[in-house]
């Protein structure tokens, strides 16, 4: 298993696979782990738009397919589109605000002090941790490094920054700065 499907699975799950793969309870609609990878574990798309969004719209298409309602498949959009944006999903819904939390734990281990070590063990065992960061890393680089332009404002353009020779991220005071107003 990949590092993306790897982080999917022990956070996406939980959101979009809760439901979509083991099943809603409330519906009685049934789970697929197939399909949910065959949506969610796309390349990137060649569209100029930030990766983050790429994962909600397939997200909520995938949803949609299975009848769930438009309320629950924006709910999911929300989460995956704002997952990495700092400050703004803590305030939203409880799903957004955990999806977000839980990257940041997966990711850069926010929290991670907090879990009992038993919890911890056994979430690590279910999902063990391998080679993760390296790993985690570089399948960013490979999904952005194509459309740059889209980590504007973005943690995605640290990555880049530290991986990509001559990336330069753009900053408001070079978009202010290089804009066509003469003063």
């Amino acid at each position: 298993m990949d590092v993306t499907t790897w982080h999917q699975e022990r956070v996406g799950v939980k959101l979009c696979g809760g439901t979509a793969v083991d099943g809603d309870p409330h519906t009685g609609r049934g789970g697929d782990l197939g399909a949910r990878r065959r949506y969610l574990l796309l390349p990137y798309s060649g569209t100029q738009q930030r990766f983050e969004l790429d994962g909600a719209d397939r997200a909520r298409a995938f949803l949609l397919d299975r009848g769930f309602s438009e309320t629950a498949a924006d709910v999911v959009w929300r989460a995956i589109a704002l997952h990495t944006t700092p400050g703004i999903p803590g305030r939203m819904e409880p799903e957004v605000a955990a999806t977000h939390y839980g990257v940041l734990t997966d990711v850069v281990g926010w929290g991670l002090g907090k879990l009992e070590s038993d919890r911890l063990d056994e979430i690590v065992a279910a999902h063990p941790r391998r080679d993760f960061k390296k790993e985690f890393l570089r399948v960013f680089v490979d999904g952005l490094r194509d459309r740059p332009d889209t980590t504007y404002g973005t943690v995605n353009a640290d990555i880049l920054e530290h991986f990509v020779p001559g990336f330069r991220r753009m900053s408001m005071v070079r978009r202010i700065m290089e804009s066509p107003w003469p003063q």
